[in-house]
């Protein structure tokens, strides 16, 4: 029996590939441009990347400490997710707050906010 195939299915085929492999890398695209955005302090384009972003850069004298993309499991992959950690110092309140976000195709939620005094040897 010969194998038959058509250049449409196959055409077809890549193209859904294609699709579900850019839909599972998005979350890592949109993590990276919320990390370039905080490192550079753009805090407009933080705000447009994530729409809750004014619970941590409304305060224009803060400074955001560090931003950490959490390694990406297979598991990540296939559920689109990628692990965001935001560290932001509020000098003028002294406190230290650390989000943990998940980011997915979809949006980008809160995982976990961690609150600490600032030590003396930080500011």
């Amino acid at each position: 029996m010969r194998l038959r195939f058509s250049i449409r299915w196959l055409l077809l085929l890549f193209a859904t590939v294609a699709a579900l492999c850019w839909w599972r890398d998005l979350p890592r695209q949109r993590a990276n441009e919320l990390a370039a955005a905080i490192r550079a302090g753009d805090y407009d384009r933080v705000s447009r990347v994530f729409d809750r972003a004014a619970l941590f850069v409304s305060d224009r004298t803060s400074y955001l400490g560090d931003v950490e993309l959490l390694p990406r499991s297979s598991a990540d992959w296939l559920w689109g997710r990628q692990g965001v950690v935001v560290q932001v110092d509020f000098d003028s309140l002294g406190r230290r707050n650390v989000f943990t976000l998940q980011v997915t195709a979809t949006g980008i939620y809160s995982k976990d906010v961690t609150v600490s005094p600032i030590a003396e040897s930080d500011r």
